[in-house]
């Protein structure tokens, strides 16, 4: 598992949240093909901590799973998305990537990030 990307949430307080999406690959040489896990996280450090409405996680528009409470120092997995992907026909390939999380905690707000990633070349 690698860390692919995080983000802190937008809100008055919000340095204290953060969003982190991770990620794992296996590759098929085969068949070209990449599956990736994404892995999306929410995570607070020592200030940070709340309860209340559930929070609702997105990995690529696709809802993953929601939390309800954290302590302070807690890392959360929210939930996982895997995807199949099929490499060019040279085993290149790059894909794009979103995740976001929202709340009405007083003072978090939202977070949410995006980018590209660049599979690792298959050889053909």
């Amino acid at each position: 598992m690698a860390i692919l990307k995080q983000a802190n949430f937008s809100g008055t307080n919000g340095s204290h949240y953060t969003m982190r999406l991770d990620y794992s690959l296996k590759q098929n040489q085969t068949a070209n093909t990449s599956e990736i896990i994404y892995s999306l996280y929410f995570i607070t450090d020592r200030y940070g901590s709340g309860y209340g409405t559930p929070i609702k996680g997105y990995i690529n528009g696709a809802e993953v799973g929601s939390c309800s409470s954290i302590g302070t120092n807690s890392t959360i997995l929210i939930g996982t998305k895997k995807e199949n992907v099929t490499h060019n026909n040279d085993g290149t390939k790059s894909v794009n990537y979103s995740a976001s999380m929202s709340s009405v905690w007083a003072g978090l707000g939202s977070s949410s990030l995006s980018g590209t990633l660049t599979l690792p070349k298959i050889d053909r």
